[in-house]
């Protein structure tokens, strides 16, 4: 009788997404690839554009395990000023809301384990005002970590200090305006924590936004990518220093929460920075994936640059599940309606999707599981692009040329 009543559940899920496939589809722009190829098992394969598989059933988890171990250089018939690795991708594969809303409906969800953390150690939370971000702040709490929060909203910091206080009453929180869209709000936040002479063992790079409508932000950036992406690049860097010097004792953590429509993302470096004047030519769900791309691919790459210094700074980046937050705010009325029906049956809270968050930032053995992409508590394969050195290296040094610091920071 269960079995019966899961098959008809899946068999329910499967034809609502395909409805919300047929809403979104013509809200998403493919992204446009001609003349690249990539070299999987010595043979080149021209790449396959997502408008042939953005309607078709799908294999993801499978196809992901296999193109991680197939991916192998990359290599286009003539090459370009600026040559750039793209993914094989099996026009079996759907769209990833739809795989992994119903993946995660049957899949058991993993708590985060009550890992024994020294106390008094510092953690910095941006976007910790609400959603995920806050749950994550309430655990660190409980953890006895001085938490110092990067709010964009001052009286959302406030309120959100306040009802931490007065859940836990010992609650070391504090707040600092943080506007991830202004490289100069990045450098006064970071110039205020460094005024407070306080040592630094672990910064989560959370906020985010999704589907933006088109816009450069005032340094010239696309807003999504600068939030997402460029905004936490450089805040890392500006507090590399504190990081460092904090790791005596114990090794330090960076933890970028990405998603898993970076499987979906673009790794040329051209297009991810490409900007755009007209919204005819701007797709926000394809800047949505190329951001989130681009920091699992700068994740990977960091923690190789750490590694080979020496350095005792752990880089780890994750997907913390489809979760009911207001990151869907943007989405487009038409479909919105319909998906806030299906997330407030499918979705998960907040506080499961702090799990992953709290597991990557507090696990005892960071040596064990550093420079990893994680999902439900559990490293996971990354898009194919993240594990090219190649491209990882093309993408970092035009982050670093945009932001106009050094490439060899670290």
């Amino acid at each position: 009788m269960n079995m019966m009543r899961r098959n008809r559940l899946r068999a329910c899920g499967k034809a609502i997404h395909r409805v919300a496939a047929l809403f979104i589809t013509p809200f998403t722009k493919a992204h446009k690839v001609e003349n690249k190829y990539i070299v999987i098992d010595g043979k080149e394969e021209e790449v396959v554009p997502i408008s042939e598989f953005i309607n078709t059933d799908s294999k993801i988890s499978r196809w992901i395990s296999e193109s991680a171990r197939r991916v192998a250089e990359v290599g286009p018939m003539n090459p370009p000023s600026n040559p750039a690795v793209f993914q094989k991708t099996p026009k079996h594969i759907g769209p990833l809301c739809k795989d992994y809303t119903i993946f995660q409906l049957f899949t058991k969800h993993r708590k985060v384990k009550d890992f024994r953390v020294t106390s008094g150690k510092v953690a910095i939370m941006t976007g910790g005002t609400s959603g995920i971000g806050y749950e994550v702040v309430k655990g660190l709490v409980k953890k006895d970590f001085v938490v110092f929060i990067g709010a964009r909203n001052l009286v959302e910091g406030e309120e959100t200090v306040k009802n931490i206080k007065k859940e836990y009453r010992d609650a070391k929180v504090s707040y600092l305006e943080l506007q991830l869209d202004s490289l100069v709000s990045i450098r006064h936040f970071a110039e205020k924590f460094q005024s407070e002479n306080s040592s630094l063992h672990l910064l989560i790079n959370n906020a985010g936004a999704m589907f933006l409508p088109q816009n450069n932000t005032r340094d010239g950036f696309n807003e999504q990518l600068q939030v997402n992406y460029l905004g936490h690049f450089y805040l890392s860097y500006l507090l590399f220093d504190i990081l460092q010097e904090s790791s005596d004792e114990e090794y330090t953590r960076i933890v970028n929460v990405s998603s898993a429509v970076h499987y979906l993302g673009c790794p040329d470096v051209e297009v991810i920075f490409k900007k755009s004047d007209r919204v005819t030519r701007y797709s926000p769900h394809a800047s949505y994936s190329n951001s989130k791309l681009a920091i699992v691919m700068s994740s990977f790459e960091l923690d190789e640059r750490l590694q080979r210094k020496e350095k005792r700074i752990v880089v780890n980046c994750l997907h913390p599940g489809i979760v009911r937050t207001q990151l869907y705010k943007h989405v487009h009325w038409s479909i919105k309606w319909f998906l806030d029906i299906i997330a407030y049956y499918t979705y998960m809270s907040p506080e499961e999707g702090s799990d992953t968050v709290l597991h990557v930032a507090l696990s005892p053995d960071p040596c064990r599981e550093r420079g990893g992409y994680y999902d439900n508590c559990q490293k996971k394969d990354p898009n194919p692009a993240a594990l090219s050195e190649t491209l990882r290296t093309d993408l970092w040094i035009r982050s670093c040329e945009e932001l106009n610091i050094p490439p060899d920071w670290i």
